[in-house]
């Protein structure tokens, strides 16, 4: 039985945003198929950043190299391309896609060396929070969108020599059959600044063996079983005050339970993953586990172990991935 742990160390500097996404379709509804013109406008929701984020340019390609979280408070669908869909249209297209060509989750930026990709943390509620571009069919409903917030995270895709700026322009669109709803827009400029880290987590992979475990001890939901410890080791060449974010396909959220990547046992059976405290690890926006001042090599404790989903659990591999990543508080 193996649960594997990826983590990686970002450079958040003072900043506390956090992190823990598919497909761009073009339908003509009176409208040219050349440049993409549509006979009706998204509603725009004008969202603001930081001024700078610090990034560590040295890590390796594919490191989430900075996070940004983005809110926008409630509002309305009404006045645009929303009012084209007919309520009697029960399940759409439902597509949210970054701006640009993606690369599998990730969009580009005008940095050499650097992309992006986004989730709308609200559509975690119906299955869509993932990276963008993600999509769905689901009911149109209404107009009103409650308020929520829009999470980016910058992707070293090749060699940096140097930072750059982000902004202002479109982060997301959001289209149901494929007429653009709503489009999310950094009003604003990111200056994206490079610097090294004074934490990084020394080992970028760790992988975490559970026991054996015999599918009769699971009678019920909730059960868990052979705990295991392991530590992830941080060190910071000058004193630091840092915390753990954590991300990954979640299966139960407010239980800290990963996805089985196993589809024979996945709706049966789950890894927990516990805090240095013995508490469920959080992946809330916002939301992180505090590690405290440190300077030098240190080990954070943590622990894993098998977790029922059903009180019918039938044999087979159990496999979860996580992420973890250091917030600088």
């Amino acid at each position: 039985m193996k649960f594997k742990l990826i983590a990686y160390a970002v450079d958040r500097m003072t900043h506390k945003w956090q992190w823990p996404v598919k497909l761009v379709l073009v339908l003509i509804c009176g409208l040219a198929w050349g440049n993409q013109a549509y006979a009706c406008n998204p509603v725009n929701i004008n969202v603001s950043a930081p001024k700078s984020l610090n990034i560590n340019p040295s890590l390796p390609v594919g490191s989430t190299l900075g996070t940004i979280n983005v809110t926008f408070g409630n509002f309305d669908l009404s006045g645009g391309c929303r009012d084209s869909i007919v309520e009697d249209f029960y399940n759409v297209l439902w597509e949210f896609l970054g701006t640009g060509v993606a690369n599998g989750n990730l969009y580009p930026t005008t940095i050499p060396g650097l992309s992006y990709r986004g989730k709308y943390t609200y559509m975690y509620s119906i299955g869509m929070g993932g990276y963008w571009p993600t999509s769905g069919m689901i009911p149109v409903g209404g107009t009103s969108v409650p308020s929520s917030s829009i999470v980016i995270e910058f992707v070293k895709t090749g060699s940096m020599a140097a930072g750059g700026s982000f902004g202002p322009q479109v982060l997301m669109t959001w289209k149901m059959a494929s007429l653009p709803v709503a489009q999310f827009s950094l009003a604003t400029t990111i200056i994206i600044k490079p610097t090294a880290n004074a934490c990084t987590i020394t080992q970028s992979a760790i992988q975490v063996n559970l026991d054996p475990v015999s599918v009769s001890k699971f009678t019920s939901a909730g059960v868990t079983a052979n705990d295991k410890a392991f530590t992830i080791p941080i060190n910071c060449t000058s004193p630091a005050n840092i915390a753990l974010s954590f991300d990954g396909t979640l299966k139960d959220a407010s239980k800290g339970v990963f996805q089985n990547t196993n589809s024979s046992n996945a709706e049966n059976i789950g890894i927990q993953l516990l805090d240095s405290s013995g508490s469920p690890v959080t992946t809330t926006v916002g939301q992180y586990a505090n590690v405290g001042q440190i300077t030098g090599p240190y080990n954070y404790p943590m622990t894993a172990r098998y977790y029922s989903l059903t009180s019918d659990v039938p044999t087979g591999d159990v496999s979860a991935i996580a992420y973890a990543t250091i917030i600088y508080n």
